[in-house]
């Protein structure tokens, strides 16, 4: 930098004793020879994380690709029975195909996602729960559920009006919301956000920092399935 301080300082010197601007001449087009320097000698400008809004400078499609290539690496294949129960889990699913549809435009996620998660995470039924102590069509727990609105004063209830986790439109528009948090997060790509979902987003970011860390056996299951129901229902619109 002092080096560069003393160039332009030259630059100066020799322009005022010639009585020339210090274009030397050649016109705005071209710009100065100072900031010629600047651009030879300066660090450039440090970019925002992930780029500028609706900027498209090549990181982020270089970061998406390295993203890709990971989970790729990491989901399994389904089995046949899955497989070929995938006709009556998605079937189930899509009688609330039309609430799901207005929270995917609510907030702006990819047609089809919500009703695809459902499949995925209750196989359809609007009272499944798991060990964990998630429940409904979304699975969420007591915590996450709150967090994006839906109103829990008994989690061990089953009526729907004390624990909303089981009221299908209200767990689809919580998912909606949740989702929308969740891609923002994940350079829109739809596994890695079901990824966050299914492992947290915490256990998310750790897993992105160390190469040599692997999702755990149900998350990848997860992720194969929804590749699998994502798959069929295009197939099968």
């Amino acid at each position: 930098m002092v080096f560069f301080a003393f160039l332009i300082a030259l630059v100066h010197v020799v322009c005022a004793a010639l009585a020339l601007p210090p274009t030397f001449g050649l016109g705005d087009t071209v710009g100065t020879l100072e900031q010629y320097l600047k651009n030879v000698f300066s660090e450039p400008d440090e970019p925002p994380p992930g780029g500028g809004e609706g900027e498209d400078t090549g990181e982020g499609e270089s970061r998406l690709t390295d993203l890709e290539r990971r989970i790729e690496s990491e989901i399994p294949g389904v089995d046949d029975a899955y497989r070929s129960a995938l006709p009556g889990r998605v079937q189930r699913s899509r009688q609330w195909r039309d609430v799901a549809r207005k929270s995917e435009e609510d907030n702006e996620l990819p047609e089809g996602l919500l009703t695809a998660v459902v499949a995925v995470e209750s196989d359809g039924k609007p009272a499944a729960g798991s060990g964990a102590g998630a429940r409904g069509l979304a699975q969420f727990t007591v915590g996450t559920g709150k967090e994006y609105g839906l109103d829990i004063t008994d989690p061990k209830s089953d009526d729907p009006a004390k624990d909303q986790r089981l009221d299908p439109v209200r767990s689809i528009e919580a998912a909606g919301k949740y989702y929308k948090w969740l891609l923002a997060r994940a350079d829109g790509n739809v596994e890695a956000a079901h990824i966050m979902y299914n492992y947290g987003p915490g256990a998310y970011r750790k897993w992105l920092k160390d190469p040599n860390r692997k999702l755990p056996t149900e998350t990848q299951g997860h992720l194969a399935k929804l590749r699998a129901v994502r798959a069929y229902m295009k197939e099968n619109p």
